[in-house]
């Protein structure tokens, strides 16, 4: 195997010749090697750390605690973190090809339930799982539907009924959240 000239090689330049199935290269170490450092030969064929960072990405352009390291369509760049509540999607429009936008509204999450309370013809309060979306719940005594205002009231997560349900009543809420 022929002796490497004296010089430089990336370790991108190691990575290619190993992927195309070139002739194998082999490095002798000789001291210690900073990453993201180009490694360099010695007069005498031995690996060192050239001290230099070369070009092609090595040098982040990050500055800020969540910045992300991306790639405009000449060099590396730096997408500043988003603000909370947003997330990040592709945008062919911009330079690196993402940006950041505000993350959709939680869908409305249906519910249908028990409201927990006892029945025993005194207790008129029970409670719900979560508040309901204003307009949303649909509250049955006995399998009929309760008018809110006259027969029952909601605030929070309480429904109050105007009288209170028996022992033997059973009752059910549907809402969503």
């Amino acid at each position: 195997m022929a002796k490497r000239e004296r010089g430089t090689i990336s370790p991108e330049q190691i990575q290619g010749a190993l992927r195309q199935g070139d002739s194998p290269i082999v490095l002798m170490a000789k001291g210690a090697f900073v990453p993201g450092n180009l490694v360099a030969t010695d007069a005498d064929g031995n690996a060192v750390d050239s001290g230099g960072t070369g070009g092609g990405g090595s040098t982040s352009p990050l500055t800020t605690k969540g910045d992300l390291y991306t790639h405009d369509a000449t060099a590396d760049a730096r997408l500043p973190v988003g603000s909370d509540g947003q997330m990040l999607v592709a945008d062919a429009t911009q330079a690196t090809g993402l940006r950041w936008q505000a993350a959709p509204a939680a869908a409305a999450v249906p519910v249908d339930e028990v409201p927990t309370g006892t029945l025993n013809g005194t207790n008129a309060a029970f409670t719900l799982s979560f508040a309901p979306t204003a307009g949303t719940l649909h509250l049955s005594l006995n399998g009929v539907r309760q008018n809110p205002s006259d027969e029952f009231t909601l605030v929070g997560t309480t429904i109050t009924y105007t009288t209170a349900p028996k022992a033997d009543d059973w009752h059910r809420a549907m809402y969503t959240h």
